[in-house]
């Protein structure tokens, strides 16, 4: 509806909300993809009305889960942003999160303590989604990551289509990337990064994705052009 996510069909979201349960075909259904540009229209519309609205009706895993949703655009400096907001503000030092803002109500105007445990959940698959997303059957690596980020790394990340991926940035290129697998299957990875271009070889390719056939437990380590 104006050309954002409603909550249903005649039913537009009108103000906050803690929830972002309009937004669940941007994340985690992946029902619009980024790259196709009606659907980007209609993300960034929504992400853009989600941050005119402002975080005052938001509580701590609401943070969390948008930097899920940025991540989705590419925007890594708008997902670590949220993370941060999230770690500094709604966490206790048990690492437990909990709903309210516990720095006097800095970023949300609820400040209470009731302990929710999808925020801390929602935290690490938003640090997933940055370093490793999975679209359309089809692997990225590091698609979201900060512009500053110039080193990272992760071992072992499972994909949405069962293979583990390792990979690495060094010197804010890709470095080296690994996949494995528990049983013989294909999978496929974006070749063409922003981060660099893995290498063809003996790949057979479509387009921009790399087609890779993976034996039970035989690592293959893709390497760069």
């Amino acid at each position: 509806m104006n050309g954002r996510l409603a909550i249903a069909p005649g039913h537009p979201q009108l103000s906050s909300h803690r929830h972002h349960s309009n937004l669940i075909g941007i994340y985690p259904l992946k029902v619009l993809q980024y790259q196709r540009p009606a659907d980007r229209t209609v993300i960034d519309s929504s992400l853009a009305w989600m941050s005119r609205k402002g975080t005052r009706a938001w509580v701590g895993y609401s943070f969390a889960w948008a930097a899920s949703l940025y991540a989705q655009t590419g925007n890594g400096d708008s997902a670590v942003s949220h993370l941060r907001k999230f770690a500094s503000n709604f966490v206790l030092s048990n690492s437990f999160h909990v709903n309210g803002d516990q720095k006097g109500g800095q970023y949300s105007g609820f400040t209470y303590r009731p302990f929710t445990l999808e925020g801390n959940f929602a935290y690490a698959q938003g640090v997933h989604e940055m370093l490793l997303q999975t679209n359309e059957g089809v692997i990225s690596l590091f698609p979201a990551i900060p512009k500053d980020w110039q080193a990272a790394g992760f071992h072992q990340l499972r994909s949405e289509t069962g293979c583990l991926v390792s990979a690495s940035l060094v010197n804010g290129k890709l470095s080296k990337v690994t996949l494995s697998s528990d049983k013989d299957r294909t999978v496929k990875v974006r070749r063409n990064t922003p981060l660099g271009n893995l290498a063809a070889g003996k790949f057979a390719t479509e387009g921009d994705v790399l087609i890779v056939l993976l034996k039970k437990n035989r690592p293959v380590t893709l390497k760069m052009d």
